[in-house]
């Protein structure tokens, strides 16, 4: 297995009776990395979770932690698992039971303390060490959550829906811990809906669908060079449709129609910049009202391979 994955799940298929939950699932998550699960509800992704905690048995496959197999408890002592919501302790003071956790995971009660104190302070949770963690609100018990989790170091951290329901200002706090954490080495798997948000802090992605992963590689938000054109909305439909016969005769390729007046059309690698696609449509006497460069976003690529049948892995 190769060292510089932190987790690999090879040919994992799961079924139950005859229900297929994972089909030949294959993915790595490269170390030092945060890499989005997403899929719509039923592809899979908890069944991925509990595969990889080893909660589950796969039918056929083997998932790999830092090389060695993920029955290996030592290494499963690795990964820390954040749910989206949980249900703490009655009657408890957030500080004392954090403290009594870490010496639950093997540290002295002097070290529990220090490493406890570290971590509230890091959760800007200080002045809340008294409180009882039930009566905190929803950002702050994820928050609250993250220490827990991290109070034994691991080095593999998978959060699920880690800002679902939480205002902005939480949202906001959670993804700056979530990059404070790769800052200092840590590995994340990340499971969201939030696709706006998550494509703004991954590396990679993976996309569940069907019990298959559909995609999976690296994930950068950039600009394709499609440029969608919006013509004069004066002109008759018969000199739109002339005016598109010229841009194919030019080579062009009209990927998409959005509305009778906005088509999304390709460009070669010459066209860069607005001003070079003005220049060449007006070189071709064109008239338009607006040209936007397309932006491939997350949610693009899961349209994409959610809504088709097409498999692709990227290295």
């Amino acid at each position: 297995m190769d060292k510089e994955y932190a987790i690999e799940f090879n040919d994992i298929s799961k079924k139950f009776k005859k229900f297929c939950a994972l089909n030949n699932c294959n993915f790595k998550v490269a170390k030092n990395t945060i890499h989005g699960l997403i899929g719509p509800n039923g592809s899979g992704k908890t069944t991925c979770i509990k595969i990889l905690l080893d909660i589950l048995k796969p039918t056929t496959g083997q998932v790999y932690i830092d090389s060695f197999k993920n029955t290996d408890f030592q290494h499963l002592q690795q990964i820390c698992y954040i749910p989206e919501k949980t249900n703490f302790y009655r009657n408890i003071k957030a500080l004392p039971f954090l403290i009594q956790f870490g010496i639950l995971c093997g540290y002295s009660k002097q070290e529990s303390k220090i490493q406890a104190q570290k971590l509230m302070e890091q959760m800007n949770l200080t002045a809340f060490g008294a409180k009882d963690p039930n009566k905190f609100s929803s950002g702050m018990k994820k928050k609250y959550m993250i220490a827990i989790g991290l109070m034994n170091n691991p080095q593999i951290i998978i959060l699920d829906e880690p800002t679902a329901n939480l205002d902005p200002t939480a949202r906001k706090e959670i993804y700056e811990i979530i990059n404070q954490l790769k800052l200092r080495g840590k590995t994340i798997l990340i499971c969201s809906h939030i696709l706006s948000e998550l494509e703004n802090i991954i590396d990679d992605i993976t996309i569940l669908a069907y019990s298959e992963v559909k995609y999976t590689g690296h994930f950068i938000k950039e600009q394709s060079n499609n440029w969608i054109i919006t013509f004069n909305k004066n002109d008759a439909l018969e000199i739109i449709s002339d005016t598109l016969t010229i841009l194919q005769n030019n080579h062009l390729e009209i990927i998409d129609k959005i509305s009778d007046y906005k088509y999304l059309v390709k460009f070669n690698h010459n066209f860069q910049t607005a001003k070079t696609v003005i220049s060449y449509l007006l070189k071709l006497n064109i008239n338009f009202e607006e040209i936007i460069k397309e932006q491939i976003s997350l949610e693009n690529l899961y349209e994409q391979y959610v809504f088709s049948n097409e498999h692709q892995t990227v290295n």
